[in-house]
């Protein structure tokens, strides 16, 4: 515990809190408090079970394209 303390106090110290820091510290308080309990053996499974496979996404609608509209400048005639 007096390790913990320890990083307490240097994280206090400084001028920003570090979110890593102060959450590997509470991970071992809770260490501590409650010991991490031993994973149990896996269990084999008589047959994986496969999932369907996803249908194909569809394709993206096209986009309709801008028509270009033309000015035509008429010149004067002169007479």
């Amino acid at each position: 515990m007096d390790s913990i303390r320890k990083q307490i106090d240097n994280a206090l110290e400084r001028p920003k809190i570090h979110k890593e820091t102060v959450y590997g510290i509470l991970r071992q308080i809770v260490d501590v408090i409650e010991p991490p309990a031993p994973s149990p053996a896996p269990v084999k499974a008589a047959a994986p079970v496969k999932a369907p496979a996803p249908p194909a996404p569809a394709p993206a609608p096209e986009t309709p394209k801008k028509k270009v509209v033309k000015r035509v400048v008429k010149k004067k005639v002169e007479e």
